[in-house]
């Protein structure tokens, strides 16, 4: 889970609240309490169980009552109703710190951007490499509008993630870029597919001559289909001048390799869904567990304390 993603998973959590149903039912002889929406808070609470605070309310939540967050209410005596009460009391508090402290870091963005993935494990000199390319990509792709212009916002801590915002205050870029990144895939899947033949040849152990010819055939194919792809994407923006052509064949080729080589981008994570759905769906990656404890740590630090 990137540092974004949790910080918009610890707001929509406190934005949507856990603040325990807990109503009081007795009898003629007894009392007891029923906490009614254990449900909803606990589904709320799933995806960010990786942060340690989270998964101790789970712990602590079936040591008050066996089974309690796999049921849609649960009956309390007053002990486990003040405990509970407590636990939420406390976990609150845990998150606004997470919160502040990630606005402090500087995670918070209200533009609209999209977010580039690097593959792991890089060397500077690939990072440079793959920058250098996107940012060729970025600058000469004649799909974006002259007027709106996409910034490089940082890098998202604890990840390989490069975080981008465009100015200019509409989805036109965004569209676009979504654009290029359905282009792009295109081509890739039949790179990968061309890849997969040829891999098959030389596991058949096919004569030299036939896997070349096999591999002259699949770039004059790869030829015709980026070409297509370009035509089709230029026909549904408007452009018509040859250089601009030409800019856009370069830069879906050039972002297809860099995909082939792992790079994925996606929608921005606090756009609207209207702009999530021209995306790939982003897959849901837990938080490192040594920044998931250091954001926990430094939460739960007295500012005071830090200083001394």
């Amino acid at each position: 889970m990137r540092l974004h993603e949790m910080y918009y998973s610890i707001k929509n959590t406190l934005d949507s609240g856990i603040q325990p149903e807990i109503v009081e039912e007795k009898s003629k002889t007894e009392v007891w309490y029923r906490f009614s929406n254990t449900k909803e808070i606990i589904d709320l609470l799933e995806p960010l169980r990786v942060l340690p605070e989270v998964n101790e309310t789970f712990t602590q939540l079936n040591e008050i009552s066996q089974g309690i967050t796999g049921k849609n209410s649960c009956i309390l005596n007053a002990s486990d109703r003040g405990r509970v009460l407590s636990i939420f009391k406390n976990l609150t508090t845990c998150l606004e710190s997470m919160l502040s402290l990630c606005e402090t870091l500087g995670v918070k963005r209200e533009s609209q951007g999209f977010d580039v993935k690097l593959p792991p494990e890089l060397t500077l000199q690939e990072a440079a490499q793959y920058m250098k390319d996107l940012d060729k990509v970025l600058s000469q792709c004649p799909l974006f509008p002259q007027d709106e212009k996409i910034q490089f916002e940082g890098v998202d801590i604890g990840s390989v993630w490069l975080v981008f915002t465009i100015i200019g205050g509409t989805l036109a870029t965004v569209r676009a870029v979504a654009a290029l990144v359905d282009a792009a895939v295109i081509i890739r899947s039949h790179l990968i597919t061309c890849k997969q033949q040829e891999e098959n040849a030389r596991t058949y152990h096919l004569a030299n001559d036939l896997i070349e010819h096999l591999s002259t055939a699949h770039k004059a194919m790869l030829d015709t289909i980026l070409e297509d792809t370009t035509k089709k994407l230029a026909d549904s923006h408007d452009i018509e001048d040859p250089e601009d052509l030409e800019r856009l064949k370069f830069s879906i080729k050039t972002l297809s390799d860099l995909m082939d080589q792992g790079m994925e981008i996606y929608a921005g994570i606090n756009s609207p869904a209207e702009t999530k759905a021209l995306f790939p769906p982003v897959t849901m990656q837990k938080l490192s567990s040594n920044l998931a404890g250091l954001l926990s740590e430094k939460s739960s630090t007295d500012p005071d304390d830090s200083e001394s």
